[in-house]
């Protein structure tokens, strides 16, 4: 199995990567039937997504890069031209015309974000929301995952739409 991107969260001015199992925007895309395409194995969801949690404790969709189907998939047309020809990469704007920043009320739930202390310990940051929220923090010691150093300076290189 194929290591999925993950979203990024930031939480108190420092970057985590969002678990592999929290899916933050499927709540809101779900009742919309607003569906994205894999663009490789790495991503099968096929967005990937930055978040912020603010000053006022309130989740934030900050960043988006996601590939949309310009046209239903036909099984005589050869792969290539088909799958290279037929997607398009969208942003945050096409999703959220003219904002730059979406509170994200329709989430609740906890978010674990898996990362490394200063002594290299792996710990889990847990988050948990209520309709976009930030409504309990807790730390946990050890995560299932593999963990990631991420810096600022990764964050903000992305290429954010």
């Amino acid at each position: 199995m194929t290591m999925q991107l993950r979203d990024i969260i930031l939480y108190r001015d420092k970057p985590y990567h969002v678990g592999m199992f929290t899916d933050l925007l499927e709540p809101y895309l779900r009742p919309r039937k607003i569906q994205f395409f894999p663009p490789n194995s790495a991503c099968w969801r096929g967005y990937y997504a930055r978040w912020e949690v603010d000053q006022t404790d309130k989740l934030y969709l900050t960043g988006l890069i996601a590939v949309v189907r310009l046209k239903p998939y036909d099984p005589q047309a050869k792969y290539e031209d088909d799958f290279f020809g037929l997607c398009e990469t969208i942003g945050l704007d096409d999703l959220f015309p003219g904002q730059k920043r979406v509170f994200a009320q329709w989430f609740s739930g906890a978010v674990r974000c898996p990362f490394c202390d200063a002594d290299g310990r792996v710990k889990e940051l847990e988050l948990v929301f209520q309709h976009g929220a930030l409504v309990h923090v807790e730390e946990h010691e050890g995560s299932g995952e593999m963990v990631f150093s991420l810096s600022n300076k990764d964050v903000n290189n992305k290429v954010w739409r």
